[in-house]
């Protein structure tokens, strides 16, 4: 994971639909991975992260 690209933290739960910044709520995820899951439907992201 650490290839000198950028990291993010993604919510596993959004914040909008009630997530929290707990720490099992939070994944470290490269920028570009991050915008491809925001991209794609809440099912698909998971699938994509896990």
């Amino acid at each position: 994971m650490l290839n000198g690209e950028e990291i993010e933290t993604h919510h596993i739960v959004p914040v909008a639909k009630g997530g929290t910044d707990d720490e099992y709520n939070l994944q470290h995820v490269h920028l570009a991975c991050h915008k491809q899951v925001h991209s794609k439907t809440q099912t698909q992201s998971q699938k994509a992260l896990s």
